[in-house]
């Protein structure tokens, strides 16, 4: 089993922060609409699935839509409420560029979720009712 120090952990959270502070706004804003993009398209299958599989079947792709966020390194709005006041308190980062990447990453996730929103209303794959799990499926 692997084992991070803490102390080299939080060392990493702060260059972290450092680095997240320091994006451009452009930057920003295209990694905020794909994590929003990914989120939304992981909750619709996941209400699709829940709908027309079973409950616990639909868990597993909004988790798999987090993994992907992580994995290819898009901002969310969430993480960086957690992990640039670290960044702040460390002095690695300015107030203004905290307040700065909150706002952008906000932005572009709102952006995109509105845009999902779009797509939603004449959908009817909500409308049906939740069957009973096909054996040999989840």
């Amino acid at each position: 089993m692997d084992y991070v120090n803490p102390k080299e952990l939080m060392q990493e959270v702060r260059s972290c922060c450092k680095r997240k502070s320091e994006l451009g706004i452009g930057n920003m804003l295209i990694r905020g609409i794909l994590a929003g993009a990914f989120l939304g398209f992981a909750t619709s299958l996941a209400m699709i699935v829940i709908a027309r599989v079973a409950l616990h079947c639909g868990r597993d792709s909004v988790s798999a839509g987090f993994v992907m966020l992580v994995l290819l390194g898009f901002e969310l709005a969430t993480g960086n409420f957690a992990l640039l006041p670290v960044g702040l308190l460390a002095a690695k980062c300015r107030s203004a560029n905290l307040l700065r990447n909150w706002s952008w990453i906000y932005f572009g996730t709102w952006l995109e979720a509105g845009s999902m929103l779009s797509l939603l209303p004449g959908r009817n794959e909500f409308a049906a009712r939740p069957q009973a799990a096909p054996s040999g499926i989840c």
